[in-house]
């Protein structure tokens, strides 16, 4: 029974310094986008989706690529770098945290470019989409608005 207690320990020790480094990364990460909340989450979960979808069809076509995938890494990273600009922004500009701000009306917009994305990979997989639909969602897309919290 000890024996079983110890391998469990060690297993759950092994490699801490690799836990530690990542937790403190994260834990960062986190800090700096100014939390993960709902609509970060959404938006996390928008892009999960569409790099499968995206690699989904890449697959189907026989195209995959190292460079699609590095594409998709960095794009990942670009958004995370996207989001960090939106938090620091609010927080230097308007010296607070704003209802619908800097941040918001990025994430919205990166949400709105995932949501396309991914009707247009449904649509490559025979999804019928319709084209109103698509130009709506674009349309919210280019008149996004943020509230100026100084004229309120």
């Amino acid at each position: 029974m000890t024996e079983g207690i110890l391998a469990a320990l060690t297993k759950l020790v092994s490699f801490a310094w690799l836990k530690i480094v990542l937790t403190t990364i994260v834990i960062y990460l986190e800090y700096m986008i100014g939390g993960f909340d709902l609509v970060t989450r959404g938006l996390l979960m928008l892009m999960l989706l569409d790099f499968a979808m995206g690699f989904s069809n890449a697959w189907r076509n026989h195209c995959v690529s190292r460079t699609k995938l590095k594409d998709g890494l960095y794009k990942f990273i670009l958004y995370t770098v996207t989001i960090m600009t939106g938090h620091w922004t609010d927080i230097i500009v308007f010296h607070q945290s704003v209802e619908f701000g800097f941040q918001n009306a990025l994430i919205v917009y990166l949400w709105l470019t995932e949501a396309i994305s991914i009707l247009k990979h449904a649509a490559d997989r025979w999804v019928p989409i319709p084209k109103r639909i698509l130009v709506r969602l674009e349309s919210y897309r280019e008149h996004i608005d943020i509230k100026d919290p100084i004229s309120q």
